[in-house]
């Protein structure tokens, strides 16, 4: 640059470009496209949806639905109100409950609900499409498949936290058995009088847990009683005048 600054003074005259040997025998021109940028704005604006001005409050709706459901699994690791070790029926009606409990919350509160909100985009989408093939290339289609996505991972999220949370809870409990150690062996060679001493305190255990959920249904019962009681109004003193 220094030494450009120097000659510039001299009103040299330009030199020719030199065109090296190999791009002589060259020829033709490549055309680019100059960008266009309203299109390309407008493009952007009508199929992405996550920013459209329409769809968006939709998709927002959709993933504010799953927060009540981001913090709960298809199993029961607390297992409050049960002493363990308790019986394996015990444990798989509290599991099967719990599976129940979710499942049917899923199906009324988050799949009902959303959609009802999809239902209410008629202004914006032609929901009685009839014909597969322009279903198939419609911006319609390719919402649907948007929100499916995020409830497919929503869902996933889901069980794969239960799975987690559920393989935890057992690795717990994990009995490490010594080398050549066979169970069946095991139970093969205990007596009569072993089994039935194991299916006793089993028994025991069971009925210890069905006792002490009695104790605990009797308790409540008291104290809501008792708040009734404090809930009955009082009439008030009379005033003299």
């Amino acid at each position: 640059p220094a030494e450009g600054r120097r000659l510039k003074n001299l009103n040299l005259p330009v030199p020719k470009p030199v065109i090296p040997p190999e791009l002589t025998a060259l020829l033709g021109t490549i055309d680019t496209q100059s960008p266009n940028y309203p299109y390309a704005r407008r493009y952007i604006e009508e199929n992405l949806f996550f920013t459209h001005h329409l769809l968006y409050p939709t998709i927002f709706t959709v993933v504010g639905s799953w927060e009540q459901f981001s913090s709960r699994l298809l199993c029961d690791v607390e297992m409050q109100g049960i002493q363990l070790p308790c019986h394996m029926e015990t444990f798989k009606n509290r599991q099967s409950r719990t599976v129940s409990f979710v499942s049917e919350r899923l199906q009324s509160d988050w799949c009902g609900h959303n959609g009802e909100t999809l239902t209410d985009l008629d202004a914006y989408f032609n929901l009685g499409e009839a014909d597969v093939e322009r279903y198939r290339a419609s911006r319609m289609c390719r919402f649907f498949r948007t929100i499916n996505l995020i409830m497919s991972y929503q869902l996933r999220t889901l069980i794969i936290n239960s799975i987690d949370t559920y393989t935890s809870f057992l690795s717990k409990y994990e009995v490490q058995l010594p080398e050549g150690y066979d169970e069946a062996d095991d139970w093969m060679d205990m007596t009569p009088a072993d089994k039935d001493d194991r299916q006793a305190k089993l028994d025991f255990l069971e009925a210890k847990e069905a006792a002490k959920a009695a104790a605990k249904a009797t308790e409540d019962d008291g104290a809501a009683k008792k708040k009734g009681e404090k809930k009955e109004e009082v009439a008030p003193p009379p005033v003299c005048m």
